[in-house]
């Protein structure tokens, strides 16, 4: 164990690899498409290479890493091209899925999603990205199985899949907070068994998660 200063704290090696590397990468220190050189960083951190790949794959989960066969690891890279296609189509496919989903959201599985969401609200308060996009993740898994379509709901999963859609909430902190409110309109529109509202906040709180993503892309290109 090591023992980080500032925060006078007790920490693992790999939780200070993963905290060093993702602050360099939000920064743009490490440009979107660098390689990384896991030598390099243990290195620099005075440390075993073993902490540093754990670090990376935190990383990795994260949306902010990705890994390559005979490369090694990369900072992700970020196509708005390719954002706003993933985004155009999976705000179409959610829409649906929470319309459809109401039918089946009785008043116990709706104080979940609220329980759920107020989870996410003290993460947001506590500025864990980490933590955070894991439940955002969970949060829209739950409403979307209770549509009942299990083709939709792979469909959807499908393009989630890569975890990179958990990066915008490192990048745009206040994207949490932002989320939280829309999650809260969301079953608003939910409890009142409005299905045409439901499905139009729920397009526009993915539509305003892709322009973050469009902006990440531009500026972050080295």
């Amino acid at each position: 164990m090591v023992q980080e200063n500032e925060a006078n704290v007790y920490t693992t090696k790999s939780d200070i690899v993963h905290k060093v590397l993702k602050q360099k990468i939000i920064d743009g220190e490490l440009a979107m498409g660098e390689s990384i050189n896991i030598t390099k960083i243990a290195a620099e951190l005075n440390i075993s290479i073993i902490p540093v790949r754990e670090g990376l794959k935190r990383l990795e989960t994260e949306g902010l890493v990705e890994f390559f066969p005979h490369k090694g690891a990369q900072v992700k890279t970020f196509s708005s091209t390719k954002i706003k296609e993933i985004y155009d189509i999976r705000a179409v496919l959610e829409g649906l899925a929470a319309r459809e989903a109401i039918a089946h959201l009785d008043p116990d599985k709706i104080e979940q999603l609220k329980a759920m969401n107020e989870q996410m609200r003290q993460y947001a308060n506590e500025a864990d990205d980490e933590r955070f996009g894991q439940a955002n993740k969970d949060f829209h898994r739950f409403m979307y199985q209770n549509a009942q379509y299990p083709t939709l709901f792979d469909m959807i999963f499908n393009l989630w899949e890569g975890h990179w859609t958990k990066a915008i909430f490192a990048f745009h902190p206040e994207r949490m907070h932002d989320a939280v409110a829309e999650h809260d309109a969301i079953i608003e529109a939910i409890e009142a068994k409005d299905g045409v509202k439901t499905e139009q906040l729920v397009r526009a709180h993915k539509l305003k998660t892709a322009k973050l993503f469009e902006t990440i892309s531009k500026e972050t290109k080295g």
